[in-house]
């Protein structure tokens, strides 16, 4: 992703193409605003339902997340490990983002119409995560469509990176709960 983008942006650059017609212009339009407040508000209200919780799952439970979360692999699993985690989380949200919505819709939209890059760059992306089942695909594909759609409609990247850097968070932060250990109060 890293080589390919930085031909895509060499090339952006060659042809003199502002950073706006990416989605990323500065000040941000109107409309990205409204999702820029649209992602703050969803990320605010994700972190503090995880945050609030105080149901801790049965040990058994547990377990079974912490394995699910494992087999992720990509889960932070120490203090050390976070700052690692969150550089790669912003590098990779960041590129999908770069690279669907912006490139790859951008393009598509010119040559195919706004309905048909929609289509071609949802899908594409969708099925780029590679899921092992076919709900994680069908999931992904949803949020695909989701996601280059808002995109479509506002011309603004900084809110959907943001909200595509903040998803792999939350279970970060469930697991790092889960990892803290729990007091049981003896009598």
């Amino acid at each position: 992703m890293a080589a390919l983008l930085s031909v895509l942006a060499a090339d952006w650059l060659w042809t003199g193409r502002p950073a706006s017609a990416l989605g990323l212009g500065i000040p941000i339009a109107f409309a990205g605003q409204i999702g820029l407040a649209i992602a703050v508000v969803l990320i605010a209200s994700l972190v503090i339902v995880t945050s609030m919780s105080t149901r801790r799952p049965t040990l058994e439970k547990q377990a079974a997340m912490k394995a699910k979360f494992d087999a992720v692999g990509l889960l932070p699993r120490t203090a050390r490990d976070w700052p690692a985690f969150l550089v790669c989380v912003a590098l990779l949200g960041g590129g999908w983002e770069l690279l669907y919505r912006a490139f790859l819709f951008g393009i598509l939209a010119r040559l195919i119409g706004t309905i048909g890059a929609i289509v071609v760059a949802a899908l594409a992306y969708g099925l780029a995560h590679n899921y092992d089942s076919g709900p994680q695909r069908i999931a992904s594909v949803v949020a695909a469509f989701l996601f280059t759609i808002a995109y479509a409609a506002t011309l603004s990247l900084w809110w959907l990176m943001l909200i595509h850097i903040a998803m792999p968070l939350l279970p970060a932060l469930i697991r790092s709960r889960m990892a803290k250990p729990t007091i049981v109060a003896t009598s």
